[in-house]
């Protein structure tokens, strides 16, 4: 039984749908949904798995019994299991999984470049943002090298995914233009 950890998953299944043509084989394509932006040996934490979804992506004419023993192995480890095909996969995981980390890499760069703030910061010792910017800003500081590659495999939904907020954020900034007055009605909708 052969899997892989990748975080896109339509070029490795359409490679194994291509190698294996109509034969049944014993690949299952899977992603672990856990980890953290911290990497390398020290960032290593032994509940990694625990309670975490692992997205199982099998492409076609796998072995059943090799999909079973590979569920079964992922939950064997403390994890909960899921099946998506490779596109339904890329497709969502640009949305909940490579947007937020964009966003949060401009989150960073926007607060870093005004001049007020970053005053501010350099000149305290301790943290001075709070819990929403901590909580939006901690993924920021991933390993970027891993996210080029995912960014190149999955172009195509990220760019769809960043149309897609940059729109409602379009919403947002007509809702706070400063020479009308604050449009509630729209951050509300937004909000809700």
């Amino acid at each position: 039984v052969f899997i892989d950890l990748g975080s896109t998953k339509s070029t490795l299944v359409d490679a194994v749908n291509n190698h294996f043509k109509s034969d049944i084989h014993n690949y299952i394509s899977t992603h672990p949904m856990c980890g953290s932006e911290n990497f390398g040996p020290g960032a290593s934490d032994p509940n990694l798995y625990k309670n975490k979804l692992c997205i199982l992506c099998p492409p076609s004419h796998v072995n059943e019994s090799a999909l079973h023993f590979v569920d079964e192995f992922w939950k064997a480890i403390s994890m909960r299991t899921t099946i998506m095909d490779a596109k339904t996969h890329d497709e969502t995981l640009a949305y909940l999984s490579h947007l937020p980390h964009i966003v949060s890499s401009i989150l960073v760069s926007i607060a870093a470049a005004n001049p007020s703030t970053l005053q501010e910061i350099m000149k305290n010792d301790k943290p001075i943002t709070g819990g929403g910017f901590r909580d939006m800003s901690r993924i920021a500081g991933t390993n970027v090298d891993m996210w080029i590659s995912i960014f190149q495999e999955n172009q195509s939904f990220i760019y769809k995914s960043l149309v897609d907020f940059e729109k409602k954020l379009q919403s947002m900034i007509e809702a706070f233009h400063p020479e009308k007055k604050l449009d509630s009605q729209q951050i509300s909708k937004l909000w809700e």
